[in-house]
């Protein structure tokens, strides 16, 4: 089944501006498309942006659907082949839509660990309570499995919050709250539901591998509980700024084979190391966690963000040096900045396996065959 929200060109919201910025578009529930001359703000760099002319929007598809037809890049459509983990480049599937951004290299001017401890944990309650302001009233859902995740949990919350998991950290996350006494309802989850399928692909728009991507017809039917009144969080990307993950974080294998070569194996340690990992935030992080963010948020009618992507996060990832500052796993002293007081965390961090029906359908083939049957054919 495909929505028909997705593929009708009438049923996406036309807005016009004379400039919009990323948050317009990510901090905007539901089906829109914003038709703008200027796009403002910094460049977007880990929540992806599509523009086609002076049309923009989270997704590829609506561009297309607006379009009318698909008109196919044959370069990509090369690297994306018969399964792509994610689309490492500014190009989409197709040729008159393209990602709106770049990387954003650091000054490199923070670099005490405590200091940088104490400054995320603000960074996160900002951006956190600047989304709440926004849109009170709405319901906190938030998507839980590894330490990221879970410190969103001590965040001092204004509008109501449900943490929502999934085996096997479904019971793990059930601990963590009763552990620190927090008092909350925690929800799961099972991926069990295909009849999304059509929409998943159409959405994706070859980005990622939809291998990689779960419980969205689940997640679509929470949000219809709270009226699309609702945020998802998700952690995306912490462990890349606050553990060691950082120095060895590639987005191509190109990149890993270089860093081992033996004259370049101190790169992390260098100014250009930290170049290369902007870069690889932009392209991997920004496409992977990214794009599986974007699907959901169109498909859900809700919003769907991460706590570590908000103006105050970047500001401050645009002033930190890693070398100093994350030298080793400092979510358990963001984690008590947060609540005050040490935090018990689960001693795992299991991963769900990849989902089967949605195994070998992230293709070319599959995205024109789904476009193809609603209408939407290649130009």
């Amino acid at each position: 089944m495909i929505l028909p929200d997705l593929t009708t060109r009438d049923a996406w919201e036309l807005r016009r501006r004379p400039e919009i910025d990323e948050e317009d578009l990510w901090l905007t529930p539901g089906p829109v498309v914003w038709q703008a001359e200027r796009f403002r703000g910094p460049p977007p760099m880990f929540y992806p942006v599509y523009r086609s002319g002076d049309l923009f929007a989270t997704s590829p598809l609506p561009l297309i659907v607006h379009k009318g037809a698909l008109e196919l890049d044959a370069d990509v459509a090369r690297q994306v082949g018969a399964a792509v983990r994610y689309l490492a480049t500014n190009a989409t599937i197709d040729r008159r839509v393209r990602r709106v951004g770049c990387p954003e290299l650091s000054t490199l001017e923070l670099s005490d660990p405590r200091e940088y401890v104490a400054a995320f944990a603000a960074a996160t309650r900002s951006d956190v309570a600047r989304v709440e302001a926004r849109h009170p009233g709405f319901t906190n859902l938030v998507l839980c499995g590894g330490r990221d995740s879970l410190n969103l949990l001590l965040l001092p919350w204004k509008n109501p919050v449900i943490a929502v998991s999934a085996r096997p950290n479904f019971p793990l996350v059930q601990q963590f709250v009763r552990d620190n006494r927090l008092g909350m309802d925690v929800v799961e989850l099972v991926d069990r539901d295909a009849s999304l399928l059509d929409s998943e692909i159409a959405v994706n728009a070859c980005r990622i591998g939809l291998d990689h991507v779960r419980w969205v017809a689940e997640l679509r039917e929470l949000a219809a509980r709270f009226e699309r009144r609702a945020v998802f969080w998700v952690g995306a990307m912490a462990d890349a700024f606050t553990t060691p993950k950082w120095r060895t974080y590639n987005h191509s294998l190109a990149l890993a084979r270089l860093r081992a070569l033996p004259g370049l194996r101190g790169l992390a340690d260098t100014d250009a190391g930290q170049s290369l990992f902007s870069w690889t935030c932009y392209y991997r992080g920004g496409m992977w966690q990214g794009g599986n963010m974007s699907l959901l948020k169109e498909i859900t009618d809700a919003l769907v963000l991460s706590a570590y992507h908000g103006p105050a996060m970047r500001a401050l990832l645009a002033r930190v040096d890693l070398r100093g500052a994350a030298t080793s796993d400092i979510r358990p002293a963001i984690g008590e900045a947060l609540a005050g007081a040490p935090v018990v965390y689960p001693t795992t961090n299991p991963s769900p396996p990849p989902s089967p029906f949605r195994k070998r359908r992230s293709h070319v083939t599959a995205f024109v065959e789904v476009l193809a049957r609603h209408g939407i054919r290649s130009a």
